[in-house]
């Protein structure tokens, strides 16, 4: 398993914290609150997030100009131009009305979630699903695809090398020419670039995610 656990539900956590926790409690380092919090199953785990960036979605008015105001700003969608241009297509109609509104993004090594082993089954690799999940669990939101549109724009100084992935539901993919659906994707930003990463594809436990901080 990609994220072993030794207890379900709302109290889970992997079994190397729970084997520092009875370390603790053997050192008489832990408090009685935080003991008394795992007994009434209360993860007494649960980090408390802090805000990475703060960025402003719905700075275009539709889908269809993403792709072009983004190479115009400099940047490079990766072969997912037909791809951006779905992320509205649901709520066209009312987006000047939703939209803008800022939203609070939490960078996170998947590490931090308690991904310390590769998932066999993956071949080597933690699979998207199980990343979602956890990062629910530890207290996380999942990003809209806007929030990624949003970041790539106003993440301007971004290196290279310096790959992160958008902790999303993933949305449709077409090829290139836009004439053949190709699967489900997320979004990866590095760079100047943005492009798409399939649903199917596998993680590293050091590959990093961005997620919604819960305000």
């Amino acid at each position: 398993m990609a994220l072993k656990t030794v207890i379900d539900g709302s109290n889970k956590v992997s079994a190397r914290q729970l084997k520092d926790l009875f370390r603790q409690v053997d050192e008489q380092l832990i408090s009685g609150e935080m003991l008394q919090s795992f007994l009434e199953k209360k993860n007494p785990f649960q980090r408390k997030w802090k805000t990475w960036k703060t960025v402003t979605i719905g700075a275009f008015e539709g889908a269809w100009e993403i792709p072009e105001k983004l190479k115009q700003q400099g940047f490079t969608c990766g072969g997912v131009e037909d791809t951006l241009k779905t992320i509205y297509l649901g709520n066209s109609h009312n987006y000047r009305n939703m939209y803008p509104k800022k939203v609070e993004l939490v960078k996170v090594c998947l590490e931090e979630l308690g991904f310390t082993e590769i998932s066999e089954e993956g071949q080597g690799m933690i699979p998207i699903d199980e990343v979602l999940s956890a990062a629910l669990k530890m207290g996380l939101a999942l990003c809209l695809p806007e929030d990624a549109v949003a970041l790539r724009e106003q993440y301007v100084d971004q290196e290279n090398m310096d790959f992160i992935y958008i902790g999303m539901v993933p949305i449709a993919s077409f090829c290139d020419n836009g004439a053949m659906f190709a699967g489900m994707t997320s979004f990866c930003l590095n760079g100047k670039n943005i492009h798409g990463c399939s649903h199917s594809c596998g993680h590293s436990p050091s590959n990093i995610f961005i997620f919604r901080r819960v305000t």
